[in-house]
């Protein structure tokens, strides 16, 4: 009998929670919208509910709510109806996905602290490499302006002077010449002058440099009156080769030229003199007798000063 029953039972349709909604609701006379406004869910959502379709419906916990609601709210047993759609589901079981958190990076991991420390290290390198960079152009900055300050003071050049054909003992005969103090002439002073130099004497006298800037050369004449005219001395002692420019005090062009190392050039007229040294190391001055230091006027080696009767000591 008991086996009878069992087997009537199997027989029977399974019944499943959404058609027993539908049921309840069509009894009380309510409509698929009046349920899903009392229960604030989309209408969608009840009439899949009703069909049991899976499908649209969300994850099995949000389903058990809403059958609870529905069945308080249609006067169902709401265990009963959740016990049914529990043995529905029993075939597939709900997966529930396995979500991990991902560890947080920490500064106080290997990885990290290799990547900062190398990252430091290039920066480091960077640094160091813009340094030095800067410090070269500024140096490389720095001789260029001191070469173009010591070109900006240089001569223009010219043609080669001409080379010299006499010697330092003559350049001293030609000094001999002037008188040591001023001399009064009579009338006729220009012969007398002209009497003192024989014509020996005037062809041993030192080539005058020509004048690189296309002035006039200086001749025996005018040589020969500013020894006899004469009242400061001037004397250059070349021990290397060095440019000198020379102007009296009515700015007349004394001596111009490249002056040879052992030169002895000897000088005289009327002072203030205006003095240019294109190599002040290698040139020793005597102003009257007198040593001049050319050191607080020299820069890179070009020294510019003026000699009055001041400055004799």
């Amino acid at each position: 009998m008991a086996d009878i029953e069992a087997q009537n039972d199997s027989n029977k349709p399974r019944q499943l929670p959404g058609h027993l909604l539908k049921q309840a609701r069509e009894r009380l006379g309510l409509a698929q919208k009046d349920i899903a406004s009392q229960l604030n869910l989309q209408l969608e959502t009840i009439d899949a509910l009703e069909n049991d379709d899976r499908d649209r419906l969300p994850v099995a916990a949000y389903v058990r709510g809403y059958l609870r609601s529905y069945a308080r709210l249609v006067k169902l047993n709401a265990d009963m109806l959740v016990g049914l759609y529990e043995q529905d589901s029993a075939a597939t079981p709900e997966i529930i996905p396995n979500i991990v958190k991902p560890t947080q990076v920490s500064s106080r991991d290997k990885p990290v602290r290799a990547i900062t420390y190398l990252v430091t290290f290039i920066l480091a390198l960077l640094l160091l490499a813009w340094l030095q960079n800067k410090y070269i152009a500024e140096k490389n900055s720095t001789a260029v302006k001191d070469n173009t300050t010591a070109e900006e003071h240089l001569p223009l050049p010219g043609p080669p002077p001409r080379p010299e054909t006499t010697t330092t003992a003559e350049k001293q005969n030609v000094q001999s010449v002037a008188p040591e103090g001023p001399l009064s002439l009579p009338p006729g002073g220009a012969e007398v002058t002209e009497s003192i130099l024989t014509e020996t004497e005037t062809q041993d006298m030192p080539a005058v440099e020509t004048d690189l800037h296309g002035a006039s050369p200086i001749g025996p004449e005018q040589i020969t009156e500013q020894l006899t005219t004469a009242e400061d001395k001037l004397q250059f002692t070349v021990t290397r080769d060095s440019w000198i420019e020379v102007y009296d005090a009515n700015k007349i062009k004394m001596y111009q030229g490249l002056a040879r190392a052992g030169d002895d050039v000897k000088l005289a007229g009327r002072a203030p003199f205006s003095v240019l040294l294109g190599f002040a190391p290698g040139v020793a001055v005597r102003f009257n007798n007198d040593i001049f230091d050319t050191t607080p006027y020299t820069n890179a080696g070009i020294a510019r000063f003026t000699l009055s009767a001041a400055d004799t000591r």
